[in-house]
């Protein structure tokens, strides 16, 4: 009788033993698994330096052999880069974007006139070509924090969000311009000889947002994808281990 009661009291013993070691052992999973989304923070911010690097060298390079090549080679033909990549880069990260579309008119300053302004002052230059590409931030600003996913999800909302970047610049250059030259339809005009550039803009980036390669994607909702994941595997690695001692438990039980 006593052994029976001995028995009884280790094997109470014994799950409760069972019980803080299961635990302690989930404290370690959840542990880690806040190291590793801290990790995953490390990686997102990690990935936006090198993104703001890229795009912003991608379109300073890109400017600069469109703008040679229509002044010194006398292409006949000008199709910037720049507001293309700005607006992946924008879907990609929001208004961190604008660096890039900025800097990119760098090269301009000392290669493009302005209208018929065959020779600028440096800060005309600067104000038309770098400072005026400032608006086009402005569809971000107003679209505030939500999803960018829901731009790249419909062929409209991505087609509209584009020719919100071109008029959004457009008026940028307007004011730039009043500024240097006091023309009333510089806007109109920049938004005219732009038409091309923005039909092809919006073709390209319907066929780069229906590929898997999630270049226009947002970022930010990626990273969060990619930590749902990581407590999903938490999950269930909690109820793998308390499944395997349960059973084990009773087994010992049966026994």
């Amino acid at each position: 009788m006593c052994f029976h009661i001995y028995y009884v009291s280790f094997i109470e013993f014994s799950s409760q033993i069972r019980n803080h070691l299961r635990c302690i052992y989930g404290n370690i999973i959840k542990l880690n698994s806040n190291i590793r989304i801290l990790r995953e923070g490390d990686k997102l911010n990690q990935l936006k330096k090198i993104d703001l690097i890229f795009f912003t060298i991608l379109s300073i390079v890109a400017e600069f052999i469109t703008a040679f090549s229509f002044s010194n080679l006398k292409s006949g033909f000008y199709f910037s880069f720049a507001i293309m990549i700005y607006i992946i880069f924008s879907i990609r990260w929001g208004n961190i974007a604008i660096v890039s579309l900025i800097l990119s008119g760098l090269p301009l300053i000392f290669i493009q006139p302005i209208g018929n302004i065959q020779s600028i002052e440096i800060w005309k230059g600067i104000l038309y070509y770098m400072i005026a590409n400032a608006t086009a931030a402005l569809p971000m600003l107003i679209y505030g924090k939500r999803s960018r996913n829901k731009i790249v999800s419909s062929p409209l909302w991505l087609a509209g969000y584009v020719l919100v970047v071109f008029l959004s610049i457009a008026i940028g250059k307007e004011i730039a311009l009043l500024i240097i030259s006091q023309d009333p339809l510089g806007g109109v005009k920049y938004f005219l000889s732009e038409i091309f550039i923005l039909v092809i803009t919006i073709l390209v980036l319907l066929i780069l947002s229906r590929l898997k390669t999630k270049l226009v994607y947002d970022m930010h909702e990626f990273f969060k994808e990619e930590e749902i994941v990581i407590k999903d595997d938490y999950i269930k690695q909690i109820q793998e281990k308390g499944e395997s001692e349960t059973d084990g438990q009773n087994s010992n039980e049966t026994i």
